[in-house]
């Protein structure tokens, strides 16, 4: 089984994930340094690359393990829609990233994992959550807190589609295995196309 824990920063992912492993964790992809002349097809392409190849870890994991935790989902094309719906990206970012998304969920470079257990705190916590882990930088924290309401709406809409595959809570175990599809490319455009795209409210 393959589990993502997802939510603003702050929500608490790399918390929950340290207390339940080690080996089978899927850490975050950190700071990427992407090279200035990559923009439009390009960029995209850069950025479906480093998302399969954490995808690739997580099924190294599982079969080591039985279980990867993933802290971040490896299909980040998330964080490109939420930008723009918050105004502070370019909807033609998001739109070549669903090709190219597309095409590595058919090749199977690319998949939709099996539990996403997603936590958007409000604003108060995430603060608070912040303020008491003084380790962590979180430099884009403003920007970042501001993609929690047009997160849950991603994955809302993969809930409606596909019931069960989403946790709104981070759980106190590891959720019991469940095998779902992970490479159903209709699923996946049908939760492209139904995403809303109405500017996002704080």
């Amino acid at each position: 089984m393959i589990v993502v824990v997802e939510g603003p920063s702050a929500a608490g992912k790399s918390s929950w994930v340290a207390a339940r492993g080690s080996d089978n964790v899927i850490g975050e992809s950190g700071r990427v340094e992407v090279p200035d002349d990559l923009s439009g097809d390009r960029l995209a392409t850069f950025w479906v690359e480093a998302n399969c190849r954490r995808w690739a870890e997580a099924i190294r994991v599982e079969a080591k393990c039985g279980v990867a935790l993933c802290d971040t989902d490896p299909l980040k094309l998330h964080y490109a829609y939420c930008l723009a719906r918050i105004g502070a990206g370019p909807w033609e970012d998001f739109d070549i990233g669903i090709t190219k998304a597309t095409d590595a969920v058919r090749q199977q470079r690319l998949g939709l994992a099996d539990i996403v257990l997603v936590s958007t705190p409000d604003d108060e916590t995430l603060e608070r959550q912040r303020d008491s882990d003084p380790s962590r930088r979180r430099r884009n924290f403003d920007l970042h807190r501001q993609l929690g309401p047009p997160l849950s709406d991603w994955y809302s809409t993969l809930d409606r589609l596909d019931p069960g595959r989403i946790c709104w809570r981070f759980p106190t175990t590891t959720p019991e295995p469940v095998a779902r599809e992970r490479y159903n490319v209709d699923l996946f455009q049908a939760w492209m196309n139904l995403l809303p795209r109405c500017p996002s409210s704080p």
